[in-house]
């Protein structure tokens, strides 16, 4: 019986551990997709002052 216990304890805490990387993972995941929203601005400017260099 303590031996089913201990099974079942593992079980919960690798099941936890689970939902806590998720939980990660989905934060970092909406904290990137933020950046990214930003980045493609960064380098549009970046390329059209490399043509205006270019043209000057």
């Amino acid at each position: 019986m303590h031996e089913t216990l201990t099974a079942l304890g593992y079980v919960f805490i690798a099941f936890a551990a689970a939902v806590v990387a998720f939980a990660v993972y989905a934060v970092v995941s909406v904290l990137r997709a933020e950046r990214v929203t930003t980045t493609p601005v960064v380098t549009v400017t970046r390329a059209t002052e490399v043509e205006l260099t270019r043209a000057a």
